[in-house]
């Protein structure tokens, strides 16, 4: 399993990535008593603060800034884009920073529930007994994952999903809003689920893998 990053003090954190789910980010990372220092876009996208937080720089300047900041998030979006977000986790781990969890204080987690690094878990999202997540996970507003459920790496939960109990999701999975799974189901690797699909035995095999994307925003 990934490693546990536990977060304490409001050391500054680079968020690398623009976009919606870095505006969202910010004031999740503050909430969880983290700092965020500035944005970090891709090569080509527009060089623009996000949610008030200043860009410092494209990827090509993480190594120089490096040399003042440890921490680092992944916040480039996620939808149909997780090999990206996989290269971004990899560079930063490379460069020596440390991989940020930010979890919201209205977030649920009961006994023996291990986050990974990198993880994003937003207001109201709820872990039950036994779950586990990897690494650069992000699970939105109200997500709920029952008792023993694994995420692998770089998996998207959206607002109000809604995992049954043992459900295994594989690395790169993307579920829209309301997404219920059945429970004891496993999902395949880089699957793609639109908003409010219910996956039973029976409508799994309808989804599959989604395509995927190499912009950076």
């Amino acid at each position: 399993m990934t490693e546990i990053v536990r977060n304490e003090g409001r050391e500054a954190v680079l968020l690398v990535g623009g976009g919606s789910l870095c505006a969202a980010a910010v004031p999740l990372l503050l909430a969880a008593g983290l700092a965020p220092a500035g944005v970090i876009h891709g090569p080509r996208c527009d060089f623009v603060a996000e949610a008030g937080v200043p860009p410092l720089g494209r990827d090509a300047d993480l190594a120089r800034l490096r040399r003042d900041f440890s921490r680092a998030v992944v916040t480039a979006p996620h939808k149909q884009a997780a090999r990206l977000r996989h290269l971004l986790h990899d560079a930063l781990r490379e460069l020596g920073f440390t991989l940020v969890s930010a979890v919201h204080p209205d977030a649920r987690r009961e006994q023996d529930v291990l986050v990974g690094a990198g993880n994003l878990i937003f207001a109201g999202a709820s872990l039950a007994t036994g779950c586990r997540t990897g690494t650069g996970c992000v699970l939105r507003a109200g997500a709920c994952l029952e008792a023993g459920c694994r995420l692998g790496d770089h998996v998207h939960l959206g607002e109000g999903a809604h995992l049954g109990a043992d459900v295994i999701v594989e690395t790169g999975a993307h579920l829209g809003r309301e997404v219920r799974v059945d429970a004891g189901l496993r999902l395949g690797k880089n699957i793609f689920v639109p908003d409010s699909v219910h996956l039973t035995p029976q409508t799994l095999p309808l989804y599959g893998a989604g395509g995927e994307q190499g912009e950076r925003v």
